[in-house]
């Protein structure tokens, strides 16, 4: 007898209504009876929950987590969404919170999937929200957004994974009928009688515009990918040493130019041989037959590298791991280019021909400039990015334990800079100027030596 079996699902009574409270208090039963849905099998979606793993943030998710499509919380099916969501309770308040589905946002360039969106209401009134999921995973997320607090065991739920006409009025039957169905038990909490929809009060509206915001926090990432992360540096170190030649300027050589784990981003690390620069995303796979595997990495991850890659004069490339052997998949430079499939062998692609300096480099290399200058100060790093467009770049915490925002500017006078896409009011904000210029010339090129002139930071 299986342990579904023992559960005895379906029965009713007391034990029926035992035996679901365990069921959504535990992601392994929530799995298993998902993996036990027809439907799901013949989409073969239960291979897509078990290639997407256990995630606390999807790895280049930017915007607010939670709030923005383009950072949805990852969750195991519909259940998880519904079981995540029961577990909410408002920080300031305490209270519960009721939801009910508005329904699919569709893919973005973060999620493959779509994504869905929830109308969240407090019992008492005073609060209303929306949040997005990523369900397609096989486990649920333990990051929180902000603006609520979770509890550890569920006696019942508080929403429904479906459209509710005239939400939040009916929610209580909604649940009631839902649970019945799906779990074998009414789980309505008797409080969603209570919900007091007259004084909800919707979020604030972000107000200023521009680039993206980019907050302090960075998504832990899954053990999985840090493994898979230190065996791709690891084994394009030795390649750097095996391949390396001899080069009339020692700077021509292989450089890495960020191995670091940032968020968001649109690579995983990238290096430079004399005038090329080598995009590299992670590419996480499982073997399910001979040549055959499933890819963890989205889409939308690929098409966004290649999108900037194209924009700034770099080859992007995958560095396929099996996550099962924890080990590359091919011999050699284990490298493909990310947008036509062919072999990337560094050493071939790289010649002595003059080629200028990205926008991307640029920035990469004002920003490593404003980090090791905080280093030396003894300031703590908290974290920093370099993707395009994003603002600010980088977070840290002051000599008096102040958390601090930095905008760098390259290569322009800073009374122009864009504040549009900071956070000035909560924190306090500074600005970077770095100029890199050729040393002779008017064109910096790659591998070439530059002038740099850096002041420090200037408080905003």
């Amino acid at each position: 007898m299986g342990f579904w079996d023992w559960l005895g699902f379906g029965k009713h009574g007391d034990k029926a209504k035992e035996r679901a409270q365990a069921i959504i208090n535990s992601v392994e039963l929530q799995n298993e009876m998902m993996n036990r849905n027809k439907m799901i099998k013949i989409l073969g979606l239960e291979k897509q929950f078990k290639a997407g793993g256990t995630l606390n943030q999807l790895p280049n998710a930017y915007g607010e987590f939670g709030r923005e499509p383009t950072n949805p919380i990852p969750v195991n099916g519909s259940y998880g969404e519904v079981t995540y969501l029961s577990r909410l309770r408002v920080k300031d308040s305490g209270s519960i919170v009721v939801f009910h589905r508005l329904g699919s946002y569709g893919e973005n360039n973060v999620c493959t999937h779509p994504v869905d969106g929830f109308e969240i209401v407090s019992l008492d009134g005073t609060f209303k929200d929306k949040l997005f999921f990523d369900m397609y995973h096989d486990g649920q997320s333990s990051k929180i957004p902000d603006g609520y607090t979770m509890i550890e065991k569920l006696d019942g739920l508080t929403g429904v994974p479906n459209r509710l006409n005239g939400f939040p009025d009916g929610i209580y039957d909604a649940v009631a009928r839902y649970a019945e169905k799906v779990f074998g038990a009414s789980l309505a909490l008797p409080e969603l009688r209570d919900v007091r929809v007259e004084k909800c009060q919707a979020p604030k509206e972000k107000t200023k515009k521009g680039n993206y915001r980019y907050n302090i926090d960075r998504p832990a990432e899954s053990r999985e990918y840090l493994e898979c992360w230190s065996v791709a540096g690891k084994y394009l170190e030795v390649m750097f040493r095996r391949n390396e030649q001899p080069l009339p300027d020692p700077h021509m050589g292989f450089s890495w130019l960020r191995t670091d784990i940032i968020s968001p981003t649109f690579d995983s690390m990238n290096f430079r041989y004399r005038n090329k620069v080598f995009s590299v995303l992670l590419e996480l796979v499982v073997q399910v037959e001979e040549d055959a595997f499933i890819t963890k990495t989205t889409r939308k991850e690929k098409e966004l590298q290649v999108k900037i890659c194209k924009e700034n004069d770099m080859i992007p490339c995958l560095f396929m791991v099996d996550v099962n052997k924890m080990r590359p998949v091919k011999g050699g430079w284990n490298l493909r280019n990310t947008e036509t499939g062919e072999i990337v062998i560094p050493t071939d692609e790289a010649d002595d021909s003059l080629r200028p300096v990205s926008a991307w480099e640029l920035m990469n290399w004002g920003i490593s400039i404003v980090l090791d200058d905080l280093r030396l100060k003894g300031y703590k790093v908290l974290s920093f990015t370099d993707a395009p467009g994003v603002m600010p770049q980088i977070w840290f915490e002051d000599s008096k334990g102040n958390k601090c925002w930095i905008e760098v500017v390259v290569n322009k006078p800073t009374e122009i800079a864009d504040f549009s896409g900071t956070i000035a009011e909560k924190y306090k904000g500074y600005i970077a100027g770095v100029m890199i210029q050729p040393i002779e010339g008017g064109v910096l090129y790659r591998s070439h030596p530059a002038n740099i002139k850096y002041k420090g930071l200037q408080e905003v």
